[in-house]
């Protein structure tokens, strides 16, 4: 008895073993090799990706030769966010084609609202047998990433020139991949304003206009050894707090700006750089290169009395500020908790 019972088990677990060995084939069957293979191999050889949509957004990402990566030949972009979006471009996988009922709608829907995806990689004109020469830049994959499903578990993608669409998502994660594929350029800035160690740090000035008897320079003289420096008389002063200054330099090693000032018209900007600056804070490395960090107070308006909402007061923010980096034409907001230590002035550090 008990050995027809181990006998029929083994006979059950065979029969569904074959039935999902018939499902997996019936399936893979179904899927055009071509129009299916929407990861790449090799992540490392990347060089390049474009991505568009049909509202005039686009980006362009390309690898520099130190591992960093350029946006749109201009600023230089976050390198988590091209990490993630490379890891996702590996491991794409097809779930399910569209059904054929939804198919031609979904055509419609792609065709005005999808992002388009270049992906560009470093080849070889021979490549045989581990021996490579002769490499060249070429465009490997080109996609159309349009919306997620309606459980968000994936989105609906397209090869270029292909006759189907698919639902793809990446094994293990629920959820949809096309925010990692903006095109929009704010999703890929760096924020970084600083990033610098303190053992890279060869001089910091801090500059306040409004009270030049306060403003300072900080420089290296050995490992972890700084002078401070009055720049009223350009006299290093005798005593300071050793641990206030050390702690921050070290947040030098990662200050971001919170986000662009967009929309601000050229005459309140002009006004703002004309009237609201109150520090420059000038970091120079060992090898040279300067980050200058001009920064303007907030102005905002507060109602003067509640019972006359129409009167308003002039005041600032004590949240946030603006900043210009290296004279550039772009304004940041950054925030006073984040820079607090960086803004304080001279008599903050003196030991009487």
């Amino acid at each position: 008895m008990k050995k027809n019972k181990i006998t029929l088990i083994g006979i059950t677990t065979l029969a569904v073993l074959a039935i999902l060995l018939l499902i997996v084939n019936s399936r893979k069957s179904t899927l055009n090799k071509a129009e299916t293979q929407f990861a790449i191999n090799d992540t490392a050889n990347v060089t390049k990706v474009f991505i568009a949509n049909k509202q005039g957004d686009k980006v362009k990402l390309v690898k520099q030769e130190d591992g960093t990566w350029k946006l749109n030949d201009q600023y230089e972009a976050t390198i988590e966010n091209v990490r993630l979006m490379l890891f996702t471009a590996k491991n794409l996988q097809v779930w399910a084609p569209v059904q054929k009922a939804a198919h031609n709608n979904m055509v419609k829907r792609m065709a005005t609202a999808s992002n388009k995806v270049e992906i560009y990689q470093k080849v070889f004109f021979i490549d045989f047998w581990g021996m490579k020469f002769f490499p060249y830049e070429k465009c490997t994959k080109t996609y159309y990433i349009g919306d997620p499903t309606m459980d968000n578990s994936g989105n609906f993608m397209m090869m270029e020139g292909a006759k189907k669409i698919y639902i793809v998502n990446i094994p293990g994660f629920r959820g949809f991949i096309s925010p990692r594929f903006s095109c929009l350029e704010s999703d890929w800035r760096d924020h970084s304003v600083f990033r610098t160690k303190i053992s890279q740090i060869k001089e910091v000035k801090y500059e306040m206009p409004k009270y030049p008897s306060e403003s300072f320079k900080i420089q290296a003289v050995a490992n972890r050894k700084f002078n401070l420096i009055r720049l009223s008389d350009n006299s290093i002063a005798p005593k300071y707090d050793t641990t206030k200054v050390i702690e921050q330099l070290m947040l030098f090693r990662s200050l971001k700006y919170e986000g662009t000032v967009s929309g601000m018209s050229p005459s309140k900007k002009d006004s703002i750089i004309r009237d609201n600056l109150f520090q420059i804070t000038t970091l120079t490395d060992n090898s040279g290169k300067i980050t200058k960090v001009k920064m303007y107070t907030l102005p905002e308006y507060l109602i003067k009395n509640q019972d006359k909402m129409d009167e308003l007061e002039l005041s600032y923010s004590k949240d946030k500020f603006y900043i210009i980096i290296n004279d550039s034409k772009d304004m940041y907001v950054a925030q006073y908790f984040v820079f607090e230590r960086i803004l304080q002035p001279l008599s903050y550090y003196l030991v009487r």
